[in-house]
């Protein structure tokens, strides 16, 4: 969603092949970043990465004022973001939203209203029908930025008829035209920007000779929104045999 945004306002984007926090510190006072972008569990390394209280951090202008770097003794930034808005990977940027500094009464904790020439609908996740304002249903999204489709998957498993893409996400829609996300509808966790299958963690787990039976599932967690967990059951053990606590 940073990439779509920054590239349509006309700004430059700094990335790493892989988070470093260090290297990420560096970056930013080098190559004077003004907004930076990050998962729950990577303020949080960053925070506890040598040098990060001595780091020149001047150049942050956008940095809201509910994350860690906020707090650094070189931000000075009076801004934050309103709520949260809404996109998926699939719209390449995001679909819904409000602009910075929106005062709380007109955001309302939302994820925002839809942006010129996106379409959003909340449908029974089960029929498919439009449900009125205010129900909860599935999140459908139709937009210009929207994907023209999984490589190896026709277009019509993708799609509705009218063009909608299915989110898997539940949420609904307010009097005043604003989405309400609620959480997922399908069993994937989201989790550090990755989408995690909980039955490929399971089908792993149980290859392992001495889990008897596993499920996993989505849970909260300190360092990041959402993290994966998994319960096991270890087979009993036989004489000579061993196991990985």
């Amino acid at each position: 969603m940073a990439i779509g945004t920054t590239l349509a306002a006309g700004g430059s984007l700094v990335l790493q092949p892989t988070f470093d926090p260090g290297e990420a510190l560096e970056l930013m006072r080098a190559e004077r970043v003004n907004m930076p972008i990050a998962w729950p569990h990577q303020w949080a390394q960053l925070e506890g990465a040598p040098g990060y209280g001595e780091a020149d951090l001047s150049s942050l202008r956008f940095v809201d004022f509910d994350i860690p770097l906020a707090k650094h003794p070189t931000v000075s930034s009076k801004w934050f973001e309103p709520g949260h808005a809404y996109g998926n990977t699939e719209t390449f940027t995001i679909t819904t939203g409000y602009p910075s500094n929106t005062p709380d009464d007109v955001h309302a904790g939302s994820s925002g209203v839809p942006f010129p020439g996106n379409t959003v609908k909340i449908v029974d996740p089960l029929g498919g029908a439009v449900v009125p304002r205010g129900e909860p249903g599935e999140i459908c999204v139709k937009g210009p930025t929207l994907m023209l489709g999984y490589l190896g998957t026709p277009l019509d498993e993708t799609l509705d008829a009218e063009g909608f893409f299915h989110t898997g996400d539940g949420g609904h829609i307010d009097a005043d035209g604003r989405l309400f996300w609620t959480g997922r509808l399908t069993d994937i966790i989201k989790t550090g920007g990755a989408n995690v299958s909980p039955r490929e963690v399971d089908e792993a787990l149980a290859a392992h000779p001495a889990v008897k039976v596993t499920q996993s599932r989505t849970t909260r967690s300190a360092r990041s929104s959402s993290a994966a967990s998994s319960r096991t059951t270890a087979r009993p053990r036989t004489p000579g045999s061993c196991a990985d606590s």
